[in-house]
């Protein structure tokens, strides 16, 4: 099958179109811990699929890594680890082929979304599925589902660009096709390879 077929490209945006700064969050934590304790911790899994608000987060998180910050300076330093995308990023969104359908499925929250919203990162796709919005976060099938259910695409249709492995291998288990990509730099060049992108 292969690139003939794809009619979406899924982007992530964290670590893939958005540039995420593990120095600016200024915890007693490294960027592999934090990352794993984000994917696999309850409160944090319920603050990105909608289910517990901002202070139930910012307790956990002031519980485990945050000593001597309180929930708003854990919120200032959250707002700054997600940089603001340059012109590059929406830049390549709008570069691919026609007929292609750019879409996104990110593991996000309401903190995130509602900066990232407001500099119209949503407008750059056709369609998207958010975490905190759908009640559920990959690398569960089931955002998958709801992304194929909003689409009507499926399996090898659609390419799946993300940074974290076990999301990518999620997509590929339920016959999507998927690369792992570290940033935009790295999504450019497999969209190339691929001729998925306007020459």
């Amino acid at each position: 099958m292969g690139n003939a077929v794809i009619r979406g490209v899924v982007f992530d945006l964290g670590g893939v179109l958005i540039e995420l700064d593990h120095a600016r969050l200024g915890l007693a934590v490294d960027k592999a811990t934090w990352h794993r304790w984000l994917l696999e911790h309850p409160v944090a899994r319920a603050w990105e699929t909608g289910l517990c608000d901002y202070g139930q987060f910012a307790g956990a998180v002031l519980l485990e890594f945050g000593a001597g910050l309180d929930a708003e300076g854990l919120a200032q330093r959250l707002q700054s680890w997600v940089l603001t995308p340059g012109p590059e990023a929406p830049a390549l969104v709008a570069s691919l082929r026609p007929g292609l359908r750019a879409l996104c499925l990110s593991n996000n929250n309401p903190l995130h979304w509602a900066r990232l919203g407001k500099l119209g990162v949503g407008e750059w796709f056709s369609e998207r599925v958010l975490s905190f919005q759908a009640g559920v976060a990959k690398p569960d099938p089931e955002i998958y589902r709801a992304l194929e259910q909003k689409t009507q695409l499926h399996g090898q249709a659609l390419l799946l660009l993300d940074d974290n492995r076990v999301n990518v291998q999620a997509a590929r288990a339920m016959g999507w096709q998927a690369e792992q990509v570290e940033g935009l730099q790295h999504a450019r060049s497999v969209l190339a390879e691929r001729g998925l992108l306007v020459p």
